[in-house]
């Protein structure tokens, strides 16, 4: 009766670690390359 409570706690703790991962990987650079567009823009206009 133990595995199924464990089964179920490792896929969640597998999505949470997955979308952790997911967000540092994609959202970090755009969050990045965001910024540096609003400087070049902040720069350029005058």
């Amino acid at each position: 009766m133990w595995e199924l409570p464990q089964i179920t706690i490792l896929r969640t703790n597998s999505k949470i670690v997955g979308a952790h991962t997911f967000r540092k990987f994609f959202l970090i650079p755009i969050m990045q390359d965001s910024r540096i567009l609003t400087c070049q823009k902040s720069i350029l206009e005058p």
